[in-house]
């Protein structure tokens, strides 16, 4: 072959490259926040549920209803705490979704070019190899009218 093979939109490959990179780090990145707080959401119903079942025991020795009025605010303020929480992770989940339609638009335009490299490729091969057919045509038609 006469010359090498160089891809004419490598520059714009290796960029589609390091975006698809960039999506894929930030995806992970919002993945870790979104089980952060599932994690959170997940000790706060440990809380709640340890409360209720304190609350029982309690309630049987309670005598006044201030001390009623006191275990139902703490347990209101768990319930709101835990509210905010499950809002928390649908936001977090909504950038998840964001960063995967993200991602996938990085592969998609990556995988492009990807594909528009091996076509060039192949039609690289093929026009050497006629150029090497057309070398090896010129040089045995020389040969044969010399003699």
């Amino acid at each position: 072959m006469s010359k090498n093979y160089s891809f004419r939109f490598e520059s714009i490959l290796n960029l589609k490259d390091k975006v698809e990179e960039s999506k894929k780090n930030e995806f992970g990145l919002a993945v870790r926040k979104l089980d952060l707080e599932k994690n959170n959401l997940n000790l706060l119903k440990d809380q709640r549920q340890e409360m209720i079942e304190s609350f029982n025991i309690k309630s049987k020795n309670i005598t006044t209803v201030q001390e009623y009025r006191n275990l139902s605010n703490n347990l209101q303020i768990l319930d709101k705490n835990i509210n905010r929480q499950k809002s928390i992770i649908m936001r977090h989940e909504s950038e998840v979704d964001k960063c995967k339609v993200a991602l996938i638009n990085a592969k998609r335009e990556t995988k492009i070019f990807q594909k528009i490299k091996e076509n060039d490729l192949i039609d690289f091969k093929y026009m050497e190899s006629k150029h090497e057919e057309m070398l090896i045509d010129h040089f045995v038609s020389f040969k044969s009218s010399k003699k």
